[in-house]
């Protein structure tokens, strides 16, 4: 099957569904930020229609791997919080002027 009829598709949430027989729907959404107040808006990005026997499927066949992997998960959301923290700690705290200033920048600059 070539790429371009196997789309990959990005969603931030389950948004809704329907659990039906003989098929069920799945509602994905993503969030935007929208208008100068920075409104959250959700969009509809994906209604996935799934036999529900393959759905209750895929749900266990989901929850196994998240179990057994949990110890893996866990390692990975402390690096990534470790990264992130880093990152944050080389910015400094907003201005007056109520903008941030990157302390790397501020270093460039300086050498300059």
């Amino acid at each position: 099957m070539r790429a371009d009829q196997n789309p990959e598709i990005f969603a931030d949430e389950l948004s809704g569904m329907m659990l039906g027989y003989p098929v069920s729907k799945l509602f994905f959404s993503s969030a935007s930020q929208e208008g100068a107040a920075g409104e959250i808006a959700k969009s509809k990005v994906l209604t996935l229609s799934i036999p529900t026997q393959s759905l209750l499927s895929a749900c266990k066949l989901i929850l196994d791997h998240a179990i057994e992997n949990q110890e893996l998960i866990h390692s990975a959301a402390s690096v990534s919080e470790e990264s992130i923290l880093k990152i944050l700690s080389e910015i400094n705290p907003p201005n007056p002027s109520g903008t941030v200033e990157n302390k790397t920048r501020k270093k460039q600059a300086k050498s300059t």
